[in-house]
């Protein structure tokens, strides 16, 4: 897409129906100056703008919701677009053919934008729109760090800006990796608090020595020759603690409350044992009723042939019982009860299997719980105690009862007794454990050597060392790690400060070219520079002046050039930065600047932005008129106006007839004098302006009072344009004609109408001399005879 053909609004804050603001001819693309009073909808045009290019379709001044001091998204419609079913959209259509539209929900909402319309903006990443009050914004208002934010956003830098954030943020770690003294610290307080404040500091020789001292105060055979030896120390006070509680018998106790724990634990060996003698029993009366059911069992043969015989000959009576078939007795019948038979052998044979197999497995439980109850008699025999004699007793019942036990008695008896003994057991386990439980640390308590609190002082000190040592190990790594990273980091920042001050650089050149043509009639033009920190994130603009360099513009700088300054540095942003899209909307941004400078514009617009397209909005009469005459004879310029709105359209839009064509038409429909005076001396007064500004004469300007200057009189101009008229201009048949402008005058002094000694006749003469000599001052011609 070259350039933009036309913008096209409808629904849209103050405009209802659809509008479209032509920005093209044929192929040929057009910039546009819009002209209207305060009110009649110029801001709704850059609302539009902005609202189109937004990534969230926000306008900046409305924000997101409804606030004390914004009007939140739903302002963005216009408040009659909903009656009337008209949707809220703008469209930008492109020389390419292409358009791209964006719309807004009821509630404000806009929608996606379009893909190719993202590929634009990552090619044109200044703002399209530019407002008056924007203008110092980035020179007065915003911070270092802002600049550089919003400079980055427009020069592309985002991805180098990101960069610096996470070196940033890895720095910020690296600050704390760096803080490993404080894990440090944390060791040497819980070595601190182990040895009761004896050892303050991390000290290996003083470490071993006072664990050395604990061993002897405790009786302890070990000694430690460096803090690595800890691990092997603890293995042998392991050793030596189980010796002294084998040897006092602790140890004993701990098993036997251990096993009879266990045997009356919920998934105990006679746990066990009664559940699979419940199965055996649960088979064996299966098997019983199975038996019953074929007394007969021997006669499986002899079904079984008698079967195949029937199934595969065709005698007429059974084999069996010799009977002849009829109906009562016929071959399916005997076929089926022969079936059947076979059928209940079967089960005879699986419950057979099921007594066998749980019999088996019975045998592998019994024979389990009969070795651990042996080892349960042997342990407490040996402890010879007499408050264990009750439960030994009844181990021993239980023991006598599983010993013979082959697996071919009565289940349902065996089981019934087994039971019995185990519930007697169980009973009196519980006193017994408790009995070994307490027995068991008393005889602890009476071993002279503190094993334990030994084993707690090593096990910590193992778990100090290897804090400390993890930690030291950490630090040396991390100490190395920062040390590289500071080195790429430093060479990062230095390469992106070398990148932004070159980008910097070339944008400062075409700041001060374009401040300087802004400010081309001021006394004192001041040398700009766009500073970019060394050591952060962060730049500042900064002045050279009368023999002062580094100075802030704010401090020295008026209203009017500080937006100077602004418009300077944004006009030079978007010439060297916004190549995917050459398109901007000046929204009134000449309020602050007088005659001499509006005209500056132009000339910067058409030396620094000819290759662009740009929308200039004004309610300031005069400078439309004074852009029109200079810059509305080449072409490529569309010139309207907006009348106030209506309620029921919304903005409206009128074309405007040339100058000339605007004079002819009210002398031909005889205006009233005084108005087509004033017509056409705005329209001499025009042209003089434009001829001396291109021809660099120096135009006189009137100061006020408060010491602001004057628009050029008729009088500044016609004296400045002597500079520029040569002998064979002043021998022009007109060029007397047109030095008594003084009727022109006539009605900005009379007292009234009467008074004015003024006609159409002789206006339409100094109208037809007028244009006769400016066409032949433009052309070159000697004279020309109106």
């Amino acid at each position: 897409m070259s350039h933009v053909d036309r913008i096209a609004i409808q629904g849209f804050r103050g405009f209802l129906d659809k509008r479209e603001l032509p920005l093209a001819a044929g192929k040929q693309a057009r910039s546009l100056c819009i002209f209207g009073d305060n009110g009649t909808g110029k801001s709704s045009i850059g609302d539009a703008v902005e609202f189109f290019f937004s990534e969230d379709g926000l306008l900046s001044h409305l924000g997101k919701t409804k606030t004390e001091n914004n009007a939140g998204m739903t302002a963005t419609r216009h408040a009659r677009a909903t009656d009337k079913g008209i949707k809220t959209e703008i469209t930008f259509t492109f020389s390419d053919g292409r358009g791209f539209a964006r719309s807004a929900s009821v509630s404000g909402a806009a929608s996606i934008m379009a893909e190719e319309m993202r590929e634009v903006l990552s090619q044109a990443p200044v703002p399209f729109l530019m407002r008056s009050h924007d203008m110092k914004t980035f020179v007065a208002d915003a911070k270092g760090a802002e600049r550089y934010e919003i400079l980055s956003r427009w020069v592309g830098l985002e991805k180098l800006t990101a960069v610096q954030d996470a070196l940033t943020k890895m720095e910020g770690k690296a600050r704390k990796w760096q803080r490993a003294s404080a894990a440090k610290e944390a060791q040497v307080q819980a070595l601190s608090k182990l040895t009761d404040r004896a050892i303050k500091d991390w000290n290996s020789t003083a470490i071993v020595s006072w664990l050395n001292a604990e061993f002897a105060d405790a009786g302890a055979p070990q000694k430690v020759a460096n803090l690595g030896d800890l691990e092997r120390t603890e293995i042998e006070i392991r050793a030596l603690k189980k010796d002294e509680e084998d040897r006092s018998g602790a140890e004993r106790y701990d098993t036997i409350a251990e096993v009879l724990a266990d045997l009356t634990a919920t998934d105990s060996p006679f746990a066990k044992v009664t559940l699979v003698s419940g199965k055996r029993v649960a088979a064996a009366k299966e098997l019983e009723e199975t038996m019953k059911r074929l007394a007969a069992s021997e006669l499986h043969d002899v079904w079984t042939a008698a079967r195949d015989y029937l199934s595969d000959s065709e005698a007429d009576a059974c084999p069996v019982c010799a009977r002849k078939f009829d109906r009562q007795t016929s071959r399916q019948r005997v076929l089926e009860q022969l079936d059947a038979s076979l059928a209940a052998l079967s089960a005879l044979e699986t419950a057979e299997k099921q007594v066998n197999m749980f019999t088996l497995n019975l045998r592998r439980e019994v024979r389990t719980l009969d070795l651990q109850l042996s080892r349960l008699e042997q342990e407490m025999r040996d402890c010879n105690d007499e408050a264990l004699k009750a439960p030994l007793e009844e181990i021993d019942k239980v023991h006598d009862y599983l010993e013979p036990f082959d697996g071919q008695v009565a289940a349902e008896a065996w089981e019934s007794k087994f039971k019995t003994l185990a519930r007697r057991l169980t009973r009196i386990a519980a006193p017994a454990i408790q009995h070994c439980s307490d027995e068991g640390e008393r005889l602890r308590a009476r071993i002279s050597i503190p094993y334990v609190e030994l084993l707690a002082s090593v096990k910590q000190l193992i778990v100090i060392r290897e804090g400390w040592n993890r930690t030291d190990r950490e630090e040396r790594a991390q100490l190395e790690v920062n040390e590289q990273f500071k080195a790429v980091a430093d060479a990062i920042r230095a390469d992106i400060r070398a990148h932004v001050k070159k980008v910097v650089t070339a944008l400062q050149e075409d700041v001060r070219a374009i401040y300087g043509t802004l400010r081309g009639n001021d006394e004192h033009v001041p040398v700009v520079d766009i500073v970019v920190s060394e050591d952060k994130k962060s730049m500042r603009v900064a002045i050279s002046l009368f023999g002062i360099d580094g100075v802030p513009p704010t401090g020295y700088l008026s209203d009017s050039q500080l937006n100077s300054l602004g418009l300077a540095l944004y006009l030079a942003a978007v010439r060297r930065f916004n190549l995917g899209l050459r398109f901007i909307l000046l929204d009134d941004i000449m309020s602050s600047y007088d005659a001499s400078h509006r005209l500056a514009l132009v000339q910067v617009l058409a030396q620094y932005l000819k290759d662009f397209q740009v929308i200039i909005t004004t309610h300031d009469q005069t400078f439309f008129r004074e852009i029109r005459s200079v810059i509305g004879s080449k072409g490529n310029w569309e010139f309207m106006e907006l009348k106030p709105w209506l309620l029921e359209t919304g903005v409206r839009v009128e074309g405007i007839l040339a100058p000339d064509e605007e004079i002819d038409k009210r002398l031909k429909n005889g205006e009233a004098p005084e108005i087509v005076a004033q017509l056409i001396r705005g329209n001499v007064e025009d042209w003089l302006a434009g001829i001396c500004c291109e021809g660099g004469a120096t135009v006189k300007l009137k100061i006020r009072k408060d010491k602001s200057s004057a628009p050029p009189t008729m009088t500044n101009l016609w004296s400045a344009a002597q500079e520029l008229f040569e002998e064979p201009h002043r021998h022009h048949s007109s060029y007397q004609i047109l030095g008594g402008f003084a009727l022109l005058n006539w009605p900005l002094h009379a007292a009234s109408k009467e008074q004015l000694p003024l006609s159409l006749g002789e206006l339409k003469t100094f109208w037809s001399h007028f244009k006769t000599f400016r066409d032949d001052f433009s052309s070159g011609a000697q004279s020309t005879t109106p």
